[in-house]
């Protein structure tokens, strides 16, 4: 008599039970991916990574797997053709395992060749080539596109740590014209209290009275210029910051652009290698299934 699992293969007959096997099969990676994806989340918050990039995340990805469990296999349940009947012989000499799309790995978009030690550097190098290329006018040429291999590196980048920096950018932005402001202000008020008390020792009669009282006030005005001076900095860094968060966007745009550019040919090949690839693999265990469902009883 056959085993349960012997059993379970053999009950393999038709299309409709075919496809539960293949849901069930799926919802069970599924489950384990999301396992996997909460663990490596947890994982990178005890090692200092930002809370944000895994706090929310995890729980995000554990119920869009979750959700994903629910439906059929990849490109719904392919039904191999074995399931009406293949001979054991016929099964072994058709099988053919599937090699991967040769463009599957060309394509991927991971953290391929970024070197996180590098970080700086590469900010740097984003920050290069916008002062050169945009910042004279603000304006990025949607037309300009840059090497492939360097769009890679600062997606790998934005996702490390630039889409991170472009969130803190507002309140930086802030709290810097809060702070221009209030110096703004005061030194306003105070020009215009000097203006009054200069003025009035100016009027006084007597030439020698007009020095002693202006004295103190030339003082008074060259502190007041020294911190208007100062205040240009605070300006600058208004500027810094405004330029910066241009430069985020303009230059993620160019990094998107460069590699859609690069890949819109492409990814509809992939997409035929994909599912072709699929099919043939379903194919193949559909045969294999076959095989093992013709053994002898035992």
């Amino acid at each position: 008599m056959a085993g349960p699992n012997m059993q379970k293969v053999r009950d393999l007959k038709d299309e409709e039970t075919w496809n539960a096997h293949m849901k069930d099969s799926y919802q069970k990676v599924a489950t384990e991916h999301s396992a996997s994806w909460k663990s490596w989340g947890k994982t990178r918050f005890r090692e200092g990574n930002r809370a944000e990039t895994t706090v929310g995340a995890v729980e995000k990805g554990g119920a869009v797997m979750a959700g994903a469990s629910g439906g059929a296999a990849l490109f719904g349940a392919a039904v191999p053709a074995t399931v009406v009947g293949v001979s054991a012989g016929v099964a072994t000499a058709a099988i053919t395992l599937w090699a991967l799309p040769a463009l599957a790995a060309g394509l991927a978009t991971a953290y391929w060749g970024y070197n996180k030690n590098d970080h700086h550097k590469v900010n740097k190098e984003i920050w290069g080539w916008w002062t050169e290329h945009c910042q004279a006018t603000g304006e990025l040429d949607p037309k300009i596109t840059v090497k492939v291999e360097m769009a890679k590196t600062w997606l790998c980048w934005f996702g490390d740590e630039g889409i991170f920096n472009m969130t803190q950018l507002e309140a930086k932005l802030k709290a810097a014209k809060e702070a221009f402001d209030q110096k703004f202000n005061t030194l306003k008020t105070s020009a215009a209290g000097l203006r009054q008390r200069i003025r009035a020792a100016q009027q006084l009669p007597d030439r020698q009275r007009q020095n002693l009282a202006l004295a103190p006030l030339r003082q008074e005005e060259e502190t007041l210029a020294s911190k208007f001076l100062e205040l240009g900095k605070d300006l600058a860094y208004i500027r810094y910051r405004l330029e910066r968060n241009l430069m985020y966007h303009q230059m993620l745009e160019l990094t998107i652009r460069s590699l859609v550019a690069h890949m819109k040919d492409k990814v509809p090949m992939l997409a035929k290698d994909t599912v072709r690839a699929f099919l043939d693999q379903s194919n193949s265990y559909g045969l294999l299934w076959s095989d093992i469902r013709n053994l002898p009883e035992v």
